[in-house]
């Protein structure tokens, strides 16, 4: 089990896991993440500092052991032992805005466009343009996703 600085130990189904992972993917924090279900070593490592447990989400932080801890608290806890991961992170998710806003107009647009469509009658018309607007937020998601791992990388290298 080779992992970086930061390490999430967490399992699919935890609703825990599954608020702290979005949180540091929002903030554009790149953490190494171990599934205990599929990695016996970090299933070990959890029960080592969970008293026998498995309990998630875990993190090691250097050789610091954080067990289910808040997102807020997590992330003060990286800024401590690495004020440049912060520092990254804080600077992707800037780039990533004018997307995000770019998003939402558009799809606040073809909402309007499509209760107009209901409203004149256009039943087809209006759910054609829920798709569209469906597939708008996936694009814009995964172009959001490739401005933060671009920027962080950017950061990485200067």
């Amino acid at each position: 089990m080779e992992t970086g600085p930061v390490t999430v130990f967490w399992r699919p189904g935890c609703p825990s896991c599954m608020r702290l992972r979005a949180r540091l993917h929002r903030a554009g924090i790149n953490v190494d993440e171990v599934n205990i279900w599929e990695d016996p070593a970090g299933a070990a490592f959890v029960r080592s500092v969970a008293g026998g447990n498995e309990t998630v989400p875990t993190v090691r932080i250097g050789d610091h052991a954080l067990v289910n801890p808040s997102p807020g608290r997590l992330i003060e806890e990286i800024r401590e032992f690495d004020p440049l991961l912060i520092g990254m992170a804080e600077g992707s998710t800037r780039t990533a805005e004018p997307l995000h806003v770019a998003q939402w107009v558009a799809i606040g647009v073809l909402i309007v466009l499509s209760i107009l469509a209901d409203v004149v009658g256009h039943s087809a018309l209006s759910w054609g343009i829920d798709a569209i607007a469906i597939a708008i937020y996936f694009i814009f998601r995964s172009l959001r996703r490739r401005a933060v791992g671009r920027s962080s990388v950017d950061a990485t290298t200067r």
